[in-house]
């Protein structure tokens, strides 16, 4: 019925509980396919909840799904980011795309790339046709940088990140798996920071969680190098679905988290 696909907010404070707001979204009776939009806000230094993470992660292993680590470090490499802060960011950049990536694509469950790869190394046409290679991260930096040194912010439509690139993306296959995730984008207001990330489709058992935290960890490292607070991670997703989880096997798993009533 047309009521279903409204879509469903909700507002939390850390990424488990984002997480449990979508699982408990897309098993709700009369919910399914509908859109829900999640806003992270007030984020503390404590992002999740260790319980939570810890049943979440055995469950996904059970599944054979990717960890909560590696899907979060799909997104950003904060493990990388740790050790190489005080080098640098060519060092951070240069290090993830000549060590770090060509051994995550020796998986066999990753094929396409990652989402921070990409951020990384996009590639286009100029206006004349040549072909051109950019860093969307450091571009949206030096931007603001510059507009800082100017005292002139930059405008907000230009403050994005695309990860979807037709070229690449539109192909025939009837599953594909990657990208998820088709943008982020950024919002200025003083001296705070928010993201929003746009998911057409989600897989919310398999994927939700790491998606999450990745994109927390992105948008805290954004905030910190614009001299940001960040205010908040808002996650729209178009079409949310269970993934490799069947709704029983769900409800018991939410039940175990004290969310649902066995």
């Amino acid at each position: 019925m047309a009521s279903s696909f409204a879509p469903v907010e909700a507002m939390v404070s850390t990424v488990s509980d984002a997480w449990l707001m979508a699982m408990k979204h897309v098993i709700a009776p009369g919910r399914a396919y509908a859109p829900m939009l999640l806003s992270i806000s007030d984020l503390g230094p404590d992002i999740e909840d260790p319980t939570i993470r810890s049943i979440v992660d055995a469950q996904l292993l059970g599944a054979d799904c990717v960890s909560v680590k590696d899907n979060a470090a799909m997104i950003f490499p904060s493990n990388l980011w740790a050790t190489r802060k005080q080098l640098g960011l060519e060092r951070f950049y240069d290090d993830y795309i000549n060590r770090v990536l060509p051994r995550v694509l020796r998986r066999s469950n990753i094929k396409y790339g990652t989402y921070f790869g990409r951020l990384l190394q996009s590639t286009g046409l100029k206006p004349d046709g040549t072909k051109r290679e950019i860093n969307q991260i450091q571009f949206l930096l030096d931007q603001w940088e510059k507009g800082r040194q100017t005292n002139r912010r930059p405008r907000q439509s230009s403050l994005q990140l695309a990860v979807f690139d037709p070229a690449k993306d539109h192909t025939g296959q009837a599953l594909r798996g990657f990208p998820c995730l088709q943008q982020v984008g950024l919002s200025t207001y003083e001296q705070s920071l928010t993201l929003h990330a746009m998911y057409p489709t989600q897989l919310v058992f398999d994927r939700g969680y790491g998606n999450y935290l990745g994109l927390v960890h992105l948008a805290r490292f954004l905030a910190e190098q614009m001299g940001l607070d960040l205010a908040g991670v808002n996650i729209f997703v178009g079409c949310p679905e269970l993934g490799a989880i069947n709704k029983a096997g769900a409800r018991n798993l939410l039940a175990t988290l004290l969310v649902l009533d066995p």
